[in-house]
């Protein structure tokens, strides 16, 4: 889903939660990246949101099962207008913030991230081949919650706006 205005929540489980992230947009194709050179790879930067079914995800969870079933259904990742990766730009000094009706639920910082964008990137080259136009989640900071309707989430990159979405 892209910064659309609407993310209608599915009728499968009452429990939705958010998760802002940062996202990257790949720009050239690759495979076994090096950390060292994964930077060249990314063409775009956003703030994106991860919604997740919890209620499925539990029992899912539960029962030993993967539970990729709760967070790939229809518009579960909204995504943010896309912002030119700029060359002064360090991957370590990435701020995003995520708003719900106009309150700041979650400050993210690359610099707090568990891994370096370098080594997301490095990673999942590894197992699957990264092809351009490609999406990347980073992960999330803390402040994840439940959605209810008519809330209203603002993502913002660099106290720029990016993306917002009203739930249904």
């Amino acid at each position: 889903m892209a910064n659309e205005e609407h993310f209608i929540r599915p009728l499968f489980d009452s429990d939705i939660h958010f998760e802002g992230e940062l996202i990257l947009r790949i720009g050239k194709n690759g495979k076994n990246i090096n950390a060292q050179n994964a930077r060249q790879h990314i063409s775009e930067i956003s703030v994106g949101i991860d919604f997740t079914a919890r209620t499925l995800q539990n029992k899912l969870k539960n029962k030993g099962l993967p539970w990729a079933l709760s967070k790939a259904f229809d518009q579960s990742a909204a995504i943010g207008n896309w912002i030119d990766l700029s060359p002064q730009w360090t991957l370590e000094d990435i701020n995003f913030t995520l708003e719900k009706n106009c309150k700041l639920i979650q400050n993210g910082h690359s610099k707090n991230m568990l891994f370096s964008i370098e080594k997301i990137i490095a990673y999942a080259s590894k197992y699957f081949t990264l092809q351009k136009g490609d999406i990347i989640f980073t992960g999330t900071p803390e402040g994840v919650g439940r959605i209810c309707e008519n809330d209203i989430f603002t993502g913002k990159l660099f106290n720029e706006t990016v993306l917002n979405i009203t739930i249904k």
